[in-house]
């Protein structure tokens, strides 16, 4: 085995200080091993691959202009592949390094992506193989449309990234006519990030479960901030086929996320999903990473990566997502109404998928229908949250490959996570709040102090974020909590709480409450509950000797203790237990099936009460109710759209 040279970066990489390329450790031993037995030096060989994929127009050393596969093309030549087998699909034309002219073709629809195929004859286990390469990129232009389109029946798989996959499995059954050796068995390489993630995610799916051209221990898939593509499995067992496909995914990065695997939606990926350490998915948190993954980026692009920022930003998203779709069928069928102006939540994105696929020209024939849509209560939190996250750029660095290349190169599997729950605290009130553990220590105080919010938490919290009289605490799901609020003025609260699966977004559990009455000293504290035991949380008011004086119901009255001196009143809202990460189910399984994996929920014991003071509900819903004010501010202002369009600019061109 040695090293090659993978190169991937543009002008500004290295005009940055960047090396614009990843060296990484290639031969043919990496596929010695049955593909379901991980190996590093190939899934970081396979991130530098899926980095190289973008189309990245560059000049030679004589000045010649190269096309927007050039990178591929040389990754690929470096590693050994045969030149003349390296196929492109739905690539701009042009010239290539060393003068070849390159293999072009193109699919034909709306959903379509990049890929390339590549052949090299192998020696692994003392036996000859050809191996064949199969690259997806990320997302180009206009297949931000395909990426909005999850399907309008509800079907298994998302239709955009499923006739993607389709069609590149076409082409490479034609790839594979005329370029594979019958006297040889065929290994095969699938690799992909973000878009190209998921489409690889299907295509290795496919592959896997048809046996057409590779046994499936010879079907290696690595994947990069995957998308989930398909609905989780009907059979359980049909997990177990897909062990061979491994998907990475950075928990600041919200693209993972989407479409949503809550209840109602149902997506997840097939294979094993591992998410890199962050608190919150990690007992040892990311700072034992941190030095070097920072150096790592930094040898690759020129740049600082930006802070870990958090996975509020996260779960605010798909908190948000569910409130206004709470199906995928309701993403088209439920129609809003402004002024004039009737649309779904699909129209609101295919308007911003205008955006982002012609940023350029700041895509101003989209604006009016952008604004109108925007200014609705129930989108503006959404345009907001996308604008901040597009400008804010821990959250651009989450999704960007060179990210997950550094991160690739700074850990092994061990370090990463296959399974995390959480705990969404959200209360907005005119309250200082307390959280307190099973052994009653404080792990985090949100109280107002000389006109300012004042923060103090523990390890056991991995995120707060304020905003006047909305708190939104986020801790570990390892743990027994109780919350605790002391009112500092009058006025009421609404309440929810959730057990999350931080991996897919799932809301696990949930409890509701709303419109309780808020005035100052008095005191509310709840049982005590853990990740499995919320929807059974009581909410109680306490005297100043600490005793319960009344019990309070999820719509915010108040009853005499004495009338329910059992557990505490069930709470409104969701109450799901989600599949953690199973596999969906998509093409016709030849064998039983395999690998996601996760589990649906980790219980922890419950405790005794605690006493916040509110003001009132915003929302019917609980994922709406939940949202910080930081994204529920209205985006009506074509500035402000403008500012956006200048971001996504900004956000294309870095992943």
């Amino acid at each position: 085995m040695g090293t090659v040279e993978v190169p991937f970066g543009s002008g500004a990489a290295l005009a940055s200080g960047g090396a614009g390329k990843a060296s990484v450790v290639w031969g043919d031993e990496l596929f010695a091993e049955r593909s379901i037995c991980f190996n590093r030096d190939l899934a970081i060989a396979s991130a530098a691959l899926s980095a190289a994929a973008y189309n990245t127009h560059g000049a030679g050393e004589d000045g010649e202009a190269f096309g927007a596969a050039a990178n591929l093309y040389t990754a690929l030549v470096n590693m050994g592949f045969d030149a003349g087998t390296i196929s492109f699909y739905n690539y701009p034309g042009g010239m290539l390094p060393g003068g070849a002219p390159g293999a072009y073709y193109y699919d034909h629809g709306a959903d379509t992506a990049g890929y390339a195929f590549a052949r090299k004859r192998i020696e692994a286990g003392g036996e000859a193989f050809d191996l064949v390469a199969i690259v997806v990129r990320g997302t180009s232009g206009d297949e931000w449309y395909s990426n909005f389109n999850v399907g309008r029946d509800g079907g298994g798989r998302h239709e955009g990234f499923g006739t993607a996959a389709a069609n590149l499995l076409n082409s490479f059954e034609t790839f594979m006519a005329e370029n594979a050796d019958a006297a040889y068995k065929t290994k095969i390489l699938v690799t992909g990030h973000s878009r190209g993630a998921a489409v690889a995610n299907l295509a290795a799916a496919d592959l896997t479960s048809g046996f057409t051209f590779a046994a499936r221990d010879n079907i290696y898939a690595y994947t990069f901030a995957t998308p989930n593509t398909a609905k989780a499995p009907s059979n359980p067992l049909e997990k177990f086929l897909y062990m061979n496909i491994f998907n990475f995914i950075n928990a600041g990065d919200f693209i993972p996320y989407l479409p949503l695997s809550a209840p109602g939606w149902d997506y997840l990926k097939y294979g094993r999903t591992f998410a890199f350490p962050a608190k919150g998915v990690s007992g040892d948190h990311e700072p034992k990473f941190t030095e070097s993954v920072s150096d790592n980026y930094k040898a690759l692009t020129g740049r600082n990566l930006a802070a870990f920022g958090g996975i509020g930003a996260v779960q605010s998203m798909t908190e948000l997502m569910h409130g206004i779709a709470a199906t995928d069928l309701e993403y088209y069928n439920m129609i809003y109404s402004n002024g004039s102006e009737e649309f779904s939540t699909y129209d609101f994105f295919y308007a911003v998928s205008g955006l982002l696929a012609n940023s350029d020209n700041f895509a101003f024939n989209n604006i009016s229908g952008i604004l109108l849509m925007s200014s609705h209560e129930q989108f503006s939190p959404m345009m907001r949250l996308l604008l901040s996250n597009l400008i804010n750029g821990s959250t651009i660095n989450a999704h960007e490959p060179e990210t997950y290349i550094a991160w690739m190169q700074s850990v092994d599997l061990g370090d990463l996570v296959s399974g995390a729950h959480g705990i969404h605290i959200h209360i907005d009130s005119p309250a200082d709040v307390y959280i307190f553990d099973e052994a009653g220590n404080q792990a985090a105080r949100v109280a107002a102090v000389r006109n300012r919010t004042a923060v103090e938490s523990t390890q056991s919290v991995i995120e707060v974020i304020t905003n006047g009289g909305v708190k939104d605490i986020y801790l570990l799901g390892n743990g027994a909590y109780e919350i605790e609020t002391v009112g500092i003025d009058t006025g009421t609260m609404a309440l929810n709480v959730r057990s999350v699966d931080l991996l897919t977004g799932a809301v696990l559990e949930a409890a509701q409450y709303r419109d309780i009455e808020v005035e100052t000293d008095k005191t509310i504290r709840s049982g005590v509950f853990g990740e499995s035991t919320i929807s059974g949380m009581r909410l109680s008011v306490m005297d100043g000797e600490g005793n319960r004086i009344a019990d309070i119901m999820p719509d915010g009255s108040e009853t005499s203790p004495e009338a329910d001196t059992a557990a505490s009143p069930p709470p409104s809202g969701p109450v799901t237990e989600g599949a953690h990460e199973a596999t969906p189910d998509g093409p016709p399984p030849a064998a039983p099936p395999e690998t996601p994996a996760a589990s649906a929920s980790s219980p922890p014991p419950p405790p005794t009460a605690g006493t916040p003071s509110a003001r009132p509900a915003t929302a019917e819903t609980p994922d709406s109710a939940a949202l910080p004010t930081y994204v529920i501010i209205p985006l009506v202002s074509a500035a402000a759209i403008a500012a956006c369009a200048v971001a996504i600019v900004l956000y294309r061109r870095r992943i």
